[in-house]
């Protein structure tokens, strides 16, 4: 079996961070897409808001192009043993970089409804999050506009999180001899 690289995605606040968890207490390496945009805003001695996290992330597509956040990981990853899973993954240009460097991908989307990942957000508290739902649904359409609905519909594993951590995992379980195989045609070769 080959080293698969797992890669997940999904809207803000749906869960992949639950499942990014799952994988590390596998044994997982784990990769967070964005820390490497809130590095930036920290380096530059930012304040950590939504508008500078997505003025760093403009800026870094302006100089390396659509897949630019990948390309800085996956140097970072480079020398790093599988199996490693990858939390935030945004567009298919961010895929085609990976692709490049890994045979064996799979992408699990995370899917939970706008009010419970709104919820979820304000819990979480992070800098940067939406205050309120309309800027919560502003940053949604930004999202989607990337590319990040594409993904979800071209998943491999859809992953519904609408109940308890349990059943996310008792899902991912269930999945995971096919998410681990390199059996399955899956649209990452062809990219």
């Amino acid at each position: 079996m080959d080293k698969v690289l797992i890669l997940v995605t999904g809207m803000p606040g749906s869960g992949k961070s639950l499942v990014t968890n799952y994988f590390a207490r596998k044994g997982f390496k784990t990769f967070i897409m964005g820390d490497i945009i809130r590095e930036l805003v920290e380096k530059r001695g930012l304040e950590k808001t939504q508008e500078n996290m997505m003025k760093i992330a403009e800026e870094i597509r302006n100089r390396l192009g659509r897949g630019g956040v990948a390309e800085i990981l996956l140097e970072r990853i480079r020398n790093v043993e599988p199996p490693i899973a990858i939390d935030g993954v945004r567009g298919i240009e961010e895929m085609k970089v990976f692709s490049k460097a890994f045979r064996c991908m799979h992408l699990i989307a995370v899917h939970s409804p706008p009010w419970l990942r709104f919820e979820r957000i304000r819990e979480r508290n992070r800098p940067g999050d939406p205050t309120n739902f309309e800027d919560f649904i502003q940053r949604d359409i930004k999202e989607l506009e990337f590319g990040l609905g594409v993904l979800i519909a071209l998943s491999d594993t859809l992953i519904i999180n609408e109940g308890t951590k349990e059943e996310v995992e008792e899902a991912i379980e269930k999945n995971m001899e096919r998410i681990l195989s390199c059996g399955k045609e899956s649209v990452w070769r062809y990219l």
